[in-house]
């Protein structure tokens, strides 16, 4: 399979492989406003398309704001540190998931880690993307991603500017990617690599 991607930095076009892309441990920010909630649907959208199964666990507070809410994606809502450990402790709301979204917007760095914690006994069978607004206090390693999401406009050939392009930047490494034509290139790397194959 071509499992590589076209990622466009200031200066250069490098190579990231889908592996290298999403580690296990997989931290989103961005400001207020700036797509952070479409940008997150759009990679969930990605990887049920290549046959991963998520649980969208979504936060009380912004749950009103959230695309996955009454979507097709699984998804549940907890209130409290309370709620939020019953639904990790059910087994049955892990049947034949691979992936996990954790919605913890508005909270604080504390609340983040105290939640987080609670999913160390199930941590290594499941990846996770996780929704903040601070990774500042968070450590990567080679488990672990932050990035900062940046929606980019542009003209749709009339007076009017919309909303185009989700910007994607490792927090770590620098290196920038649009989300909607890194998938893109994928897709049409897997047809190219079916057509070569012959499937």
């Amino acid at each position: 399979m071509l499992n590589y991607y076209y990622c466009l930095n200031i200066v250069t076009i490098k190579y990231i492989s889908y592996m290298e892309m999403f580690k296990k441990y997989n931290y989103f920010t961005s400001k207020r406003n700036s797509g952070q909630y479409i940008c997150l649907k759009t990679i969930v959208s990605f990887i049920e398309d290549l046959g991963g199964n998520f649980l969208c666990l979504l936060n009380h507070k912004e749950y009103y704001k959230s695309p996955f809410r009454g979507g097709d994606t699984y998804n549940m809502e907890f209130s409290d540190i309370e709620v939020f450990s019953d639904i990790i402790e059910n087994k049955s709301n892990l049947f034949r998931i691979d992936n996990i979204l954790l919605d913890f917007s508005g909270m604080s760095s504390d609340e983040v880690k105290d939640h987080m914690d609670l999913l160390k006994p199930i941590g290594s069978k499941y990846t996770f993307f996780i929704m903040c607004d601070d990774v500042n206090n968070i450590r990567t390693d080679d488990q672990t991603l932050t990035y900062s999401i940046e929606t980019s406009l542009s003209n749709d050939g009339s007076n009017q500017m919309v909303k185009s392009a989700y910007m994607l930047t490792n927090t770590s490494t620098k290196l920038a990617f649009e989300l909607t034509n890194l998938f893109k290139q994928y897709k049409r790397s897997l047809i190219i690599d079916r057509v070569i194959k012959g499937k």
